[in-house]
């Protein structure tokens, strides 16, 4: 697909987090999605239009079979950011090498220190990593770095859902740094708190040619080691200014 920054927007994005795959003792993989719905609850920020079905095309009364149509802007529900985002010329999502949306996966879960802290600004910081990695082992070359902060469970309460917990500068500066990760996860809104001006981490992260993933649905309980993750992302042509 020839570079064209302006005609390339991301429609729907499956995140599916597996393990056990591989393994001599193991005879399937366990999967579980880590994306949330596109309906009337998807969380958008505020003056985004919302994700709608403007149109029915067909039925199965009149044409014998069911289409219809949608709306929704790009940066809602599940979705990747590609470099493109903060770094003009840079990859599209559909020029993301299809290996770096097939990789292993590293989850450093928050959660409870979130809730503990009880600060609405808590911010993750290169200690947080750090310590995972003492614990853990090195991350992996090849990887992506997936942050749980308890975020998931206000969805769809766009009030709460829309919170202030994020990546700041020092730490987007020290996951480039590192020169082994893919891209990121989040399971809020962005990798910015909401109110940030300019969206320091943005910036740093897709200059570095790292992807995004907001909104990632973390309800579940998941491993904490280094395991497969699947990112499948589906784009169409369309003239988007």
């Amino acid at each position: 697909m020839p570079r064209n920054a302006h005609k390339i927007i991301l429609l729907f994005t499956s995140i599916l987090f597996a393990w056990a795959c591989g393994r001599p003792e193991s005879k399937k993989c366990t999967y579980i999605d880590l994306s949330w719905p596109f309906d009337n609850d998807t969380v958008y920020w505020p003056g985004l239009p919302s994700f709608t079905f403007p149109e029915v095309l067909d039925t199965y009364a009149q044409d014998g079979f069911s289409m219809f149509t949608y709306s929704a802007a790009e940066h809602g529900g599940t979705h990747i950011d590609a470099p493109v985002h903060f770094n003009p010329g840079a990859w599209t999502v559909a020029e993301i090498p299809f290996e770096r949306l097939i990789s292993t996966a590293a989850l450093v879960d928050l959660s409870d220190e979130v809730a503990a802290s009880g600060d609405p600004n808590f911010y993750v910081t290169p200690e947080h990593l750090e310590n995972w990695e003492k614990v853990n082992g090195p991350f992996e070359n090849g990887s992506v770095l997936l942050i749980k902060f308890g975020w998931s469970k206000y969805w769809p309460n766009k009030t709460n859902y829309l919170g202030l917990k994020s990546i700041p500068k020092e730490t987007a500066e020290w996951i480039v740094n590192q020169n082994k990760f893919y891209g990121v996860g989040v399971d809020t809104a962005s990798v910015d708190a909401g109110n940030a001006n300019p969206l320091v981490a943005h910036q740093i992260l897709l200059k570095g040619y790292l992807y995004n993933m907001e909104m990632i649905n973390m309800n579940e309980e998941l491993p904490g080691t280094l395991r497969k993750k699947y990112s499948n992302h589906y784009q169409k042509n369309i003239n988007v200014q």
